[in-house]
């Protein structure tokens, strides 16, 4: 899943990571924007400045 603040650049690499050859690919059309104005929740993670994505792989038992 992709996400973008308006759905734009998101798009964009989507189609990108399409035509290398990515088959499950999904872009949130309208971005965040369009989450924040569906009223959805959004929160902001303290620690989330603090981890890396090795950290965050280690987490879901990607290495």
């Amino acid at each position: 899943m992709l996400l973008s603040r308006s759905g734009d650049r998101s798009a964009t690499a989507a189609r990108l990571l399409e035509a290398r050859g990515m088959t499950f690919v999904a872009s949130m059309e309208g971005g965040m924007l369009a989450w924040r104005n569906a009223r959805y929740a959004t929160t902001r993670d303290p620690s989330f400045r603090t981890r890396t994505i090795e950290t965050l792989a280690w987490s879901f038992g990607l290495f």
